[in-house]
């Protein structure tokens, strides 16, 4: 005997209850549930879908601010050359640009004189810290090759504006350096336009800082030629007193004197940096081709387009991107 059919009503009541029982699968499904304890596994993706991607950097580089600012291992050399250059800075707005100031206060050449005073040490003091705490142009290592690497050759000559240029393929990045290319010992990484690593600003100079670089050794002359001029200019002003002598005036003027004796010393420095590298600007050279004779008697110079274009290449063009966003996710 054939069992009996069931009704419509208790057919429309069990595919009721089915399609209510998916549904609640399906909702179940959609939320996100706390991982179970002692498992680690939805945790652990989670951690390494937050992991930024200057976290896990090879290189020697430090990073602050979340991977947005990079400097060199050695960073604390650029909190140094700050205050080489705020102290006497300060002393010099105290003891010299005030009173010179005061002293021309009805004259507008008072007025200039204070502005250019807080002016000059703010640009050298802020491309300073442009300079060392940007990417100056690090270039991310590929992944190493799979096998026998004996068949890759070492070198290789590449075109440049007519002119062939030897590279070389670098074993710790696992690529061929681009030209200017070169790999810094101090950071590990290989740096676009690499010019020098300079301890004073605690960082590679490369192709994106290499312009504040220069605004920093250049204002910084400026600084110093300045200050040693004002404060030469207001110990005369007391010779000139009457019955005042020079020692008077240099005891009363203590400040100026250790302004002057100060910058006379670091205009060496930043001085001759400056006109090395007004040299390097106007022959498209960077300090690590000069030093190495890249291109003497026998080589030419590839990148050489003239005085005034040289200069424009590197002052008048955006900064080139970054080729790595530190900040990002490594692994998203």
């Amino acid at each position: 005997m054939m069992p009996p059919r069931p009704g419509p009503r208790e057919e429309t009541e069990e595919g009721t209850r089915t399609r209510q029982e998916e549904e609640e699968k399906t909702l179940a499904s959609r939320v996100s549930c706390p991982p179970v304890e002692g498992s680690g596994t939805t945790q652990g993706q989670e951690d390494k879908r937050k992991e930024k991607r200057y976290e896990s950097w090879p290189g020697n580089e430090t990073f602050f601010c979340g991977g947005r600012c990079v400097t060199g291992p050695y960073y604390w050399g650029i909190l140094g050359t700050f205050l080489l250059i705020l102290i006497p800075c300060t002393v010099f707005v105290a003891f010299v640009a005030f009173p010179l100031y005061k002293e021309l206060k009805g004259n507008a050449g008072g007025t200039v004189l204070l502005v250019i005073s807080f002016l000059l040490p703010c640009v050298s003091m802020s491309s300073l810290f442009c300079s060392g705490c940007m990417d100056p142009g690090i270039i991310p290592r590929a992944p190493a090759p799979v096998g026998n690497t004996d068949h890759i050759s070492r070198t290789r000559n590449v075109e440049v504006n007519g002119h062939m240029v030897l590279v070389r393929y670098n074993e710790t990045c696992n690529f061929y350096q681009p030209p200017r290319a070169h790999h810094c010992s101090v950071l590990n990484d290989c740096i676009e336009r690499f010019d020098h690593y300079c301890p004073w600003v605690g960082t590679t100079i490369g192709k994106r800082n290499y312009r504040f670089y220069l605004i920093f050794v250049f204002s910084s002359t400026l600084v110093c030629i300045y200050t040693f001029t004002c404060s030469a200019f207001l110990i005369q002003m007391r010779v000139d007193e009457p019955d005042t002598t020079v020692q008077e005036a240099l005891r009363k003027e203590a400040g100026a004197l250790f302004i002057m004796i100060y910058v006379f010393i670091g205009v060496w420095f930043v001085g001759g940096l400056s006109f090395f590298h007004i040299y390097l600007l106007s022959k498209n050279q960077t300090t690590y081709e000069n030093i190495r004779h890249s291109y003497d008697r026998n080589y030419t110079n590839p990148y050489n387009r003239g005085c005034l274009a040289n200069w424009a290449e590197v002052f008048c063009v955006k900064v080139p991107p970054r080729n790595c966003n530190f900040a990002e996710a490594s692994n998203v």
